[in-house]
């Protein structure tokens, strides 16, 4: 079993990793809105893998890193951000192979690779105790978007107000494909609810139409491109437990 804490003020962002982790039985985790009570955990608790705010009132993530890292050298970490990062931190965030991501996540999975790649690393120390596992390699995979069907509904914004149904598919934090059968305009302005088909649970979002085109079939349909303007990640990562396509990546 390894340790994992995460470390940031916003409880929404807590709750995403908590929710996208929690059912995983090989890990126990940790969660701190600050630096300070971070620290405590980790003084109280071996942490193999920490999720690192840059930006927190008090001590921010970096004096959060270093404090951690005096007690365990060998952590591993991932700086989190939803500001630009300045170009120093990466510099040295590169130079120590630790990744750095944007908030929201535009990869919803790569949190579970991370988690999957330390474990291994453990695993190999293990069987190879020269073997060192203090940094966690860069992911080239970005913009990954789950392959599932989702149940959607949505209105459109200054229109009638009727309720439509379509599918989705191919949801990321960024953006959705929408299949419909009404033709929408680029620029259109959507509020929807999505859900996992057989489950109760439902995600709200807004977001704008980026792209149509129709879809070659005898059904009369549309393929919409759709991006995100806003989307509570809590619901989101709920909804991501529940799709069942992504249990074995």
């Amino acid at each position: 079993m390894i340790s994992v804490l995460v470390v940031d003020d916003e409880k929404v962002i807590r709750d995403f990793i908590r929710r996208l982790l929690e059912h995983d039985g090989s890990l126990s985790l940790f969660f701190a809105e600050d630096g300070y009570k971070a620290v405590d955990i980790a003084r109280k608790n071996k942490i193999n893998l920490a999720f690192i705010d840059l930006h927190m009132p008090g001590i921010d993530g970096i004096k959060t890193y270093k404090e951690i890292k005096n007690l365990y050298p060998d952590i591993a970490c991932v700086f989190t951000t939803g500001y630009a990062v300045d170009e120093v931190v990466v510099d040295k965030a590169n130079n120590e192979k630790i990744i750095c991501l944007k908030k929201p996540f535009e990869d919803i999975l790569q949190i579970r690779r991370i988690v999957r790649e330390v474990q291994n690393k453990i695993k190999a120390k293990e069987q190879d105790p020269q073997k060192k596992v203090s940094t966690v390699g860069k992911d080239r995979r970005t913009h990954v978007r789950i392959n599932t069907t989702l149940e959607v509904v949505f209105k459109i914004h200054d229109g009638t107000g009727e309720l439509i149904s379509a599918l989705g598919q191919d949801i990321s934090p960024g953006g959705v494909k929408l299949v419909c059968q009404q033709q929408l305009q680029v620029g259109a302005h959507l509020d929807l609810m999505l859900k996992v088909p057989g489950h109760s649970n439902a995600c709200k979002a807004t977001g704008e139409v980026t792209w149509q085109k129709k879809n070659d079939s005898e059904t009369e349909s549309y393929a919409i491109g759709l991006k995100f303007t806003q989307i509570n990640l809590s619901e989101l990562a709920e909804l991501v437990v529940n799709c069942g396509s992504i249990k074995d990546l």
